[in-house]
């Protein structure tokens, strides 16, 4: 490897490491909005909270878990367990929330 091959390496990395550092930090801040934004539907008994310019909603989701992997139906109905939990979604007004890409592989 020539020094020039391993400085654009070494850049790779460095950035790469600045932004997990960075997303890190905007992660944990999220975490604290997210958590006045909870309290505030609270305190105002609702799933919805409307601004002039944004619109935050709490939304319950469902879905079935199974560990088993590629198990007949029968014994995934019998042994599934629903999770439940809550999504938070902030919108400006007047604009549709965006959906997450589900490019992943299963």
């Amino acid at each position: 490897m020539t020094s020039l091959e391993q400085n654009r390496i070494n850049e790779l990395l460095h950035k790469y490491y600045m932004y997990k550092e960075k997303q890190k930090d905007i992660e944990e801040e999220l975490r604290e909005l997210r958590k006045d934004i909870n309290d505030t539907f609270k305190e105002y008994e609702t799933d919805v909270i409307k601004t002039k310019e944004y619109e935050a909603s709490l939304k319950t989701v469902r879905s079935m878990r199974l560990s088993k992997a590629d198990v007949p139906e029968d014994i995934y109905e019998e042994y599934a367990k629903e999770v439940v939990g809550q999504v938070l979604q902030v919108t400006k007004r007047g604009q549709k929330a965006r959906r997450r890409s589900r490019s992943r592989s299963r």
